[in-house]
């Protein structure tokens, strides 16, 4: 905040209870942004009107910098139907509560406005915070924040907006911004409905690379605790953005593997590892096991059980394996889905395997390391192993189709002979 901020259009009135403070934030909060540190941040030099975004401000400042900017360049006063303005109930791109509306911030503001009218205020000095709007480019607009306000004018069957804010199409496009950040920022957080914490990982999740956040894990979490936006802990708050971290360092990866494997040649391939993670980003990763399977494996799977997993880790792999057939000697039955804990009894099992990539990337390595995995797997042929097929997924871009799995072992064949484990000494 920097020292002029105090003396500001939208700071000029400070509430006087909590209920006049819920419409931004409460009591103590407000207070605080208000007159707690303004001391250090110069003004951004506005060239030709142009807004600056504040690279070294905190997201929260900048989002003052926009509500005053908004009222100093583009303030209307008396000027927009309020028939010209979405409902925000059919709206879409400026809801960003879970709820929609809370009808007791509503009848705050009615109450508040009624009183301030009935003193003899004009309806834009009674109207103390603009609503703000974005041109849809048809002859109309959109609320960007102030859907309580509008609410409560509407009531007062007002039918001329009093004081708006109105920022052309694309406003925040042309910034390089997008409005979730802005519009979080501006959402009413008294204590008591502060915004859940699924939707301020939203937004940070969807800012992320953006000039808001700028992949500072530092400036999210300031944001989070600073803003009040919710209510949950500090502790939350860390765990919640250091989670989106790992998870965007994950996304950044698995795009880099895609790229480097749609890059690959037969003489320079790319080796790459599968995950069959449930959540939504792992279920959308391009190299995403049961996303494969069901994209590129219609024929081998149908009327058919399967199972995959990672047969390169040796311990994990006997673990899955021997607790798989104890539970087929005790439930009896075929092949057991473990995801979504059912037997099924079906024509045939299909098992579709991979293995951790070599880290030389060459096709000796990978060759050895499937052999390998595969010898460990038929280890349990005589316990009770249920396949009727095994298949490797590709894992060489360049060099193996990836669209199509490998056979390796069928009940009716054996062991396809690439697969075989050497004669050679050693290997005995």
């Amino acid at each position: 905040m920097r020292k002029n901020q105090v003396d500001r259009d939208s700071f000029k009135v400070i509430p006087l209870t909590n209920e006049e403070a819920n419409n931004r934030m409460t009591l103590k909060q407000h207070l605080k942004k208000s007159l707690g540190d303004a001391v250090t941040r110069k003004v951004p030099k506005f060239e030709k009107g142009k807004f600056v975004f504040d690279s070294s401000a905190k997201i929260t400042d900048v989002c003052e910098d926009i509500r005053q900017y908004g009222i100093d360049h583009y303030l209307s006063i008396n000027k927009i139907p309020m028939d010209m303005i979405d409902d925000p109930q059919g709206a879409s791109g400026n809801q960003v509560r879970d709820q929609l509306k809370y009808d007791s911030n509503i009848r705050s503001i009615i109450r508040s406005l009624a009183r301030r009218i009935d003193r003899g205020m004009s309806f834009p000095d009674a109207q103390k915070t603009p609503v703000f709007l974005e041109e849809t480019g048809n002859g109309r607009y959109q609320i960007v924040d102030g859907n309580h306000r509008f609410y409560a004018l509407l009531v007062l069957d007002i039918d001329i907006l009093p004081k708006a804010v109105l920022f052309p199409k694309d406003w925040f496009v042309k910034q390089g911004l997008t409005k979730d950040v802005f519009q979080v920022d501006c959402n009413p957080v008294a204590e008591q409905q502060g915004m859940k914490l699924k939707k301020v990982r939203e937004t940070i999740l969807n800012n992320w690379n953006t000039k808001w956040i700028n992949a500072s894990k530092e400036r999210a979490i300031a944001w989070v605790k600073e803003s009040n936006l919710t209510t949950a802990t500090d502790e939350s708050i860390e765990s919640m953005v250091n989670a989106i971290e790992k998870l965007l360092k994950k996304r950044a990866k698995q795009a880099e593997v895609a790229k480097a494997a749609n890059a690959a040649t037969s003489t320079k391939p790319n080796f790459f590892e599968w995950n069959g993670g449930k959540n939504e980003q792992d279920l959308k990763a391009p190299f995403h096991t049961h996303t494969f399977i069901k994209n590129n494996c219609d024929a081998l799977i149908k009327d058919a059980n399967y199972l995959s997993f990672d047969c390169s880790d040796g311990p994990m792999r006997d673990k899955i394996m021997g607790g798989f057939v104890r539970t087929l000697k005790t439930q009896g039955g075929s092949i057991k889905d473990f995801v979504l804990n059912k037997i099924k009894k079906r024509k045939k099992n299909v098992l579709f395997l991979s293995v951790k990539a070599p880290n030389s990337g060459d096709m000796e390595g990978l060759k050895k390391n499937r052999t390998n995995g595969l010898a460990g797997v038929l280890v349990f042929e005589e316990s009770g192993f249920p396949f009727d097929e095994i298949y490797f997924l590709p894992q060489a871009a360049g060099v193996e189709n990836l669209k199509t799995p490998i056979l390796a072992w069928s009940k009716k064949n054996g062991t396809v002979k690439t697969f075989e484990k050497s004669k050679a000494k050693g290997n005995k």
